[in-house]
């Protein structure tokens, strides 16, 4: 079976001599262009005495560069191309990207690629964006899901520069001056160290020049980048009672799983997919609809170069916060002792895949796809992604469960808004362990289309089907097209 990819081949990697990587994928019909650019730096690159000043750097970038010295300038500039900007701080990735249209791209590159070259980082307008870093470091601390999730994060590392607070004090932020985003932009914002993704319809030759010459300003140096003490193995249950003033109580539970390249990866985002995503997910369907533990029940899979964090949610009320930890427990249990059904299995692989093949629609989303993949070993990991997630098979999926979704793995917070007694972490394993395993979901029949009911000529583009209780299907074929769309009329 195709994995849906062959549009890869449309994608060039270029290396220039300073080491820049370039990818460029040519797409003549479209009339945008996306415009993205990766560093790869960001939280972990940071020590103990530089927290925050990668995101904070992030911040500055659009306060001013040589060419375009107005703090400013480059915004209203994109804007008036008819495109938008924006950035974003991850913790081993710092990306920078836009959109225009496909006739302003070469300007839009002169005005981004100018704050690579030359920036300013002017002193007045670091201490007025630090005080704008701090109203986000003030959002986070009165957002009770937000603030809850990094206390978990900072329950379940001890070791790694996961646990920070990645955006930094305030009264850290506040020190930072001109020179100390200097000396991290000459650390780190080096061309051997970037990845610049363009995407849409524009000449090839042309864009490759101006790349070329843009970013032959910018120099090498020595490369090194510390992310930091490892985390070692977890042995036991971790678990924090933190009451707190909250209109909801939140339940998180996190597993460690390995780094974003490891050959897990797939049977990870199955096992996500398969148990929060969409109302049919199992999460949803026995705490929310079921149980009536949580109003909410989620899941999310996050991994980085060196560790991966597989993380569960509830909300509900404090008083029915340990059944929703037993009910997500025996969710868990029951996936590992009952299996997956063939019909969800193929389900949730359909859904994984029409999710990565649906970002190669937009000019914007398909550069930050191919750079993502680019930045932990290569573009063409994609095609091999996709290929492992069609090949998984039913027990693969439950020996990634059964290794990494055990209790000694496990790191769970309790963030209440009423009194009830907090537990040791002993009682709380016990409590799980004790759990009886939720019943086995009972998923229905898939539709299936019988061969003898299609009328008219199955080669022609539209093709009517006819159902035994008289639905009809229209098919229309296109092969261009890596996925389908659907709609029903009445």
């Amino acid at each position: 079976m195709s994995t849906g990819t062959e549009w890869l081949h449309n994608t060039t990697r270029y290396h220039l001599p300073n080491k820049l990587t370039l990818l460029t994928h040519h797409l003549p019909n479209s009339e945008a262009a996306g415009l993205h650019f990766n560093v790869q730096a960001g939280y972990f690159c940071e020590t103990d005495a530089e927290v925050g000043l990668a995101h904070l750097l992030e911040h500055m970038y659009f306060k001013g560069s040589k060419s375009f010295p107005d703090p400013g300038t480059l915004g209203v500039r994109m804007k008036s191309l008819g495109g938008m900007i924006n950035a974003t701080t991850s913790y081993d990735q710092t990306t920078y990207f836009c959109e225009v249209p496909a006739e302003n791209l070469v300007p839009a590159l002169e005005i981004m690629g100018d704050a690579f070259v030359a920036p300013l980082f002017p002193d007045d307008e670091l201490r007025k964006e630090c005080e704008v870093v701090i109203e986000e470091f003030n959002r986070k601390i009165d957002s009770p899901a937000a603030y809850s999730q990094e206390l978990l994060i900072q329950l379940a590392y001890k070791k790694h520069r996961m646990k920070r607070w990645r955006i930094g004090t305030p009264e850290q932020l506040r020190s930072y001056k001109s020179e100390h985003l200097f000396d991290y932009f000459h650390r780190y914002y080096q061309p051997q160290n970037m990845i610049v993704t363009i995407t849409g319809k524009f000449d090839e030759d042309q864009i490759h020049e101006q790349v070329q010459r843009l970013f032959s300003l910018m120099k090498n140096q020595e490369l090194r980048k510390d992310f930091g003490p490892s985390e070692p193995g977890q042995a036991e249950l971790r678990y924090e009672f933190k009451k707190a003033t909250a209109m909801q109580s939140y339940l998180h539970m996190a597993f460690h799983v390995p780094g974003v390249t490891d050959p897990e990866g797939p049977a990870l985002d199955f096992l996500n997919a398969l148990l929060t995503q969409g109302r049919s997910a199992r999460l949803h369907r026995y705490l929310v609809e079921q149980r009536r533990s949580a109003s909410a029940a989620s899941s999310s899979y996050a991994a980085y170069e060196d560790v991966g964090l597989l993380l569960f949610t509830a909300v509900t009320e404090s008083n029915s916060i340990r059944t929703a930890a037993r009910d997500i427990w025996s969710v868990l249990q029951d996936l590992i002792h009952n299996g997956i059904p063939e019909a969800e299995l193929q389900k949730v692989k359909y859904k994984l895949r029409l999710h990565q093949l649906m970002q190669t629609e937009d000019v914007l989303n398909l550069a930050q796809m191919l750079s993502y993949y680019e930045a932990y070993g290569g573009y063409e990991r994609l095609e091999e992604y996709l290929q492992k997630m069609h090949d998984l098979s039913e027990d693969e999926i439950l020996n990634v469960a059964r290794k990494h979704l055990t209790l000694k793995n496990l790191s769970l917070l309790e963030f209440v808004n009423e009194d009830i007694p907090a537990l040791t972490a002993a009682e709380y394993a016990n409590n799980l362990d004790g759990s009886v395993p939720a019943p086995e979901i009972t998923l229905p029949a898939p539709m299936l289309i019988h061969e003898e009911n299609r009328v008219g000529n199955p080669v022609t583009a539209i093709n009517p089907i006819i159902q035994q209780d008289g639905t009809t299907f229209i098919l229309h074929p296109d092969q261009q097209f890596p996925y389908i769309a659907a709609g029903i009329s009445f």
